[in-house]
């Protein structure tokens, strides 16, 4: 039977730990064959929602290599931590709950390694907070942490914004909540043995107990606490063959020069002698018994410098009997011969002479630009990349420029990135790429990410299926909830929020729950699969004889009910978009840019997405107008030139994308202020808007095999005549003129030229011209253009637009 205060690391880990969405751990070595085959797969499931970060030191990144799998750093993010001085040695694992502002702490000895979580003989402590159990310890958690990003030792962006997410959702202490029996020390600004000798209750101590696998050469340890309190009695405790400790005549002639006796014994473990001591223990014995147990060995690196001269450390200090209970599970003996326990530990001490290591601090891969953003420590010399793809057998070689530390991975092959490998003249270096794209989804309900950022995941992410559509609209529903604008949060709301609700922006009908917009879901996918059956039940009775049917009144029940479930299925959607738009405003009302305008026009390209791809199968003519209904609504009172081209460009693809895959001529009154016809002058805004239809109807629209470049352009240089007012039609047509000729996309030249063609001959095939061309076709004159200097074919669209009938 396992002792109460016997903490199994595993069991925690992989049982105890349940419903965290995220997971910090840090540790000095790492082991990513323990971690990925006996670990990660279980805290995964027990916590399916979570991202998972492990912060290991740069040169045992490099070496834990050796045993790494398929899955080291690829669905976790694995990131090597560099230091000036020392190493990265703490070991802190933290699990939290953002939604319930829950955590629950691991602070020891113990690192992410087999032999750590099974084998040796560790000290960790537990702690749990919540909001109704919380005190002071809290902070020097999340103060360790802001540290670690503050003081740029965490530089991959998407790590440091989920810890930082996670720090701002912890639950923070009344001023007079404080934990008497322990206090939790770091050391990444002050070193921790002042801090620990700051926090006594005293100032004499009949014994001073040491017990670590390291000790400094010297005895400045000793000295630094004999300075501070006065000691009575010293005694190290040594594991045979378990230390580096060879040479005692430093402590020798510390102890005669102070006066202060001292001995030697060898610790073993009570529970289990055979178990190896790798924890690190410093106690201090008087009226009050003081113990400091964590990461640090008796090393100055460790205990008397700060991060940026040292070790980076952590440690709790427990005061009055929970330490006596941690030292009562040390059996000390008595040394007949001190000079075979020292000569156990030669070679002990760990080389540092390692190869120099290329520090590679980030490489985030982004999946909708398909490339790698990667920062490394900065290279006078050009380097040679080689980047590892999934399903690829060699990896792909690049040059790169890192003098700045900086540089950016085109023009990748398809498949997935999973390593880089730099090196330069000097040194070389390797990086696990972090990709895991239901992180996105489940990160949902407590992310603050814009919506634009959203937006654009919903419009280029092609991996994305229905289930996932819907998985985002609830983690949207459920990131509003309890947020709505119903005077509970006005008081205290943001400017942006003031100026949302007293600006043009509509504001949503009611606040749209989670749990209402998951019923909502659920209910129309079970009544669409029941009609999906029904449907198949009749196809297969028809195709029996006629003697069989008799048209019998079952059948004619059945068509009767089909009908009746297809307008409850009809109504059930056109709530669910609906309940999709009140979420987006509830959003675009939370945020706080300034920009309120263009937050509004990326969230109407989210509501597009959202809407026509939730139940792709149902969408039809009828909802189509409802959405384009709300965007009328949404938009009536939004101006281009509050917006940036980047919004307006994709929200224009989203409503071309409906007329032309649905063979409609959506002409919505808010065209003319919301977009401006030279913001397609550019061929990269064209292409954009190209590839969201082409995606869209290779994804939603089987009936339509091949692309049809001509009805694209009908649809989107007619969309586009309806964009001039009387303001744009002057110097507009001239600005496309300009384009035509400068432009060195044979594509996009035609596109442009037949804007010009639509605005004079009509749009969508007919004799309608939407705007008078008397002013354009004047200033295009003026210009008095040399035409034997333009390509025949794009001379040929400015002469037909220019010349009077």
């Amino acid at each position: 039977m396992a002792r109460e205060d016997t903490i199994n690391l595993i069991a925690e880990f992989t049982e105890r730990q349940r419903h965290n969405d995220i997971i910090v751990l840090t540790t000095f070595c790492f082991d990513p064959y323990f971690f990925d085959k006996f670990l990660f797969h279980k805290i995964r499931s027990n916590n399916p929602f979570s991202e998972i970060i492990v912060l290991v030191d740069g040169q045992q990144y490099v070496q834990s290599m050796e045993r790494s799998t398929n899955d080291t750093g690829r669905n976790y993010h694995l990131i090597p931590i560099y230091l000036p001085h020392g190493v990265f040695h703490p070991k802190i694992f933290l699990f939290g709950s953002t939604e319930k502002s829950t955590a629950t702490v691991y602070i020891g000895s113990a690192n992410l390694t087999m032999t750590g979580f099974t084998r040796n003989a560790e000290m960790v402590a537990k702690v749990e907070y919540s909001p109704e159990n919380v005190d002071s310890t809290i902070e020097s958690v999340k103060d360790f942490f802001q540290q670690l990003i503050h003081q740029k030792y965490i530089h991959d962006p998407r790590a440091v914004s989920t810890i930082q997410h996670l720090l701002g959702s912890l639950p923070s202490p009344a001023d007079e909540a404080s934990n008497a029996d322990c206090i939790i020390l770091h050391n990444m600004r002050s070193p921790i043995l002042p801090l620990m000798l700051e926090n006594l209750d005293q100032d004499s101590f009949s014994e001073v107990f040491l017990l670590a696998p390291f000790f400094a050469p010297d005895a400045r340890v000793l000295q630094t606490i004999a300075d501070q309190a006065t000691i009575s009695r010293i005694q190290i405790a040594l594991q045979n063959g378990n230390h580096n400790l060879i040479d005692l005549t430093p402590y020798t002639e510390f102890s005669t020069r102070r006066g202060i006796p001292y001995e030697v014994v060898e610790a073993a473990f009570k529970d289990n002698y055979s178990r190896t001591f790798h924890s690190k223990i410093l106690s201090l014995k008087g009226k009050e018994q003081h113990l400091l147990i964590g990461s640090p060995n008796m090393t100055q690196s460790a205990l008397l410098e700060p991060a940026d001269h040292g070790n980076v450390e952590c440690a709790i200090l427990f005061k009055g009997i929970q330490a006596k209970k941690i030292l009562d599970r040390i059996e000390k003996k008595p040394v007949a011969d001190i000079d075979t326990l020292l000569a156990s530990g030669e070679g002990f001490e760990p080389s540092h002479s390692f190869p120099p290591v290329l520090r590679i601090y980030s490489a985030a891969y982004n999946d909708l630009s398909h490339s790698i953003e990667v920062h490394t420590e900065p290279l006078s010399e050009h380097t040679s990349v080689h980047c590892r793809v999934e399903g690829i057998p060699n990896p792909v070689d690049y040059m790169s420029d890192l003098s700045s530390g900086t540089c950016t991975i085109t023009s990748l092959p398809k498949g997935i990135p999973t390593e880089l490998l730099i090196s330069s003249n000097r040194k070389s270096g390797r990086r696990r790429i972090y990709y895991d794209r239901k992180a996105y989804i489940r990160a949902i309900p407590g992310s603050k990410e814009p919506l634009k950022e959203m937006a654009d995941r919903l419009t280029h992410d092609a991996t994305l299926d229905t289930t996932d559509i819907h998985a985002i609209l609830i983690g949207l529903s459920k990131r509003i909830d309890g947020k709505s604008e119903d005077g509970k949060t006005s008081e205290d709301g943001s400017p942006a929020k003031k100026r949302a609700s007293s600006s043009h922006i509509p504001k949503p009908s009611k606040s749209t729950s989670g749990l209402g917009m998951a019923g909502s879901l659920g209910q129309l996918q079970r009544l669409y699969h029941s009609m999906i059956l029904r449907r198949w039940e009749e196809h297969a009775s028809e195709s029996t004889t006629p003697e069989e049917i008799e048209e019998n009144l079952v059948g004619h029940h059945a068509r009767k009910t089909l009908i009746s479930e297809d307008k409850k299925r009809r109504r059930l959607f056109e709530k669910c978009i609906n309940q999709t738009n009140d979420i987006l405003l509830h959003l675009v009302h939370q945020s706080d840019k300034d920009n309120l305008d263009d937050i509004l026009v990326e969230a109407q390209s989210a509501f597009i997405n959202l809407a026509m791809k939730s139940f792709p199968q149902l969408i039809g003519k009828p909802q189509l107008n409802q959405v384009m209904d709300i965007l009328e609504n949404n938009l009536q009172h939004v101006k281009r030139e509050d917006c940036s081209q980047s919004s307006t460009v994709t929200l224009f693809a989203h409503i071309l994308t409906i007329n032309y895959c649905y063979d409609m001529h959506c002409l919505p009154q808010f065209l003319k202020n919301v977009f401006s016809c030279t913001d397609f002058t550019d061929p990269d805004s064209y292409y954009l808007v190209k590839d969201v239809v082409q995606q869209y109807q290779s994804h939603y629209m089987s009936e339509i095999a091949v692309f049809d470049l001509k009805k694209f352009h009908n649809h989107f240089c007619s969309l586009l005549c309806f964009v001039f007012n009387k303001y744009t039609i002057g110097w507009g047509p001239v600005e496309l003129v300009q384009a035509i000729i400068d432009t060195e996309d044979e594509e996009h030249a035609e596109f442009l030229g037949k804007i010009l063609n639509t605005l004079k001959h009509g749009v969508w095939g007919s004799t309608t011209r939407p705007i008078s061309l008397i002013s354009p076709q004047k200033y295009i004159r003026g210009l008095q253009l040399d035409f034997s200097t333009i390509c025949p074919a794009r001379a040929a669209y400015i002469k037909d637009f220019i010349e009077e009938r």
